[in-house]
């Protein structure tokens, strides 16, 4: 035991053991007493309390104590400012680590609706060629149905030509059966 580096402390059992022996073991996951093995809940040295009446007599056996007692004044000082140095560190890392995965998911979003968007770009690219086809049919159809009402036309054309053709055979027959009627006709008379 000493003052500075391995100060007394002692277990509820009343055990006594430095400092730096109670945090080996309590680093390996050792909580109980190396002597009585009654356990121990202290997650940390600084939670078991120091062995007072030890420290008396260390400090009645220790010439420089005064020193050794500011120099350890001093570690502990350090000690907590690299304490609270980590801690802060820890906690920016975490909220780092916290905005990149939220940064990651928000690109993952923004990737999902470009996607999206050109999804509907090329639907929307289909709809207007399908449109424009469309619009080529009807036109075409028309035309078709232009062609189609011009043969409907030609053809009453002409089956008025053909049915005038039948009525100028028919009369020119006429024609030559009267003739033959007035030919004979004086005969008969």
């Amino acid at each position: 035991f000493n003052i500075t580096t391995c100060r007394p402390k002692v277990l509820p059992c009343g055990h006594s053991f430095c400092t730096s022996c109670l945090h080996h073991c309590i680093t390996e996951g050792r909580n109980e007493c190396s002597m009585c093995r009654e356990p121990h809940y202290a997650t940390n040295v600084d939670q078991i309390p120091g062995n007072v009446a030890m420290e008396d007599l260390l400090q009645k056996w220790s010439p420089s104590v005064a020193v050794m007692n500011v120099k350890e004044d001093t570690l502990k000082e350090a000690q907590k400012s690299i304490d609270c140095f980590e801690s802060a560190t820890n906690y920016l890392e975490t909220i780092i680590s916290e905005n990149n995965d939220r940064i990651m998911s928000k690109e993952a979003q923004i990737q999902t609706l470009l996607n999206e968007i050109e999804e509907d770009k090329r639907v929307r690219d289909q709809a207007q060629a399908a449109q424009q086809r469309i619009l080529e049919s009807r036109s075409i159809h028309s035309e078709i149905v232009g062609c189609v009402e011009e043969v409907q036309r030609a053809t009453e054309k002409k089956a008025i030509l053909q049915g005038c053709h039948e009525l100028q055979t028919k009369i020119e027959n006429m024609s030559f059966i009267l003739k033959d009627i007035e030919e004979k006709e004086p005969i008969l008379r």
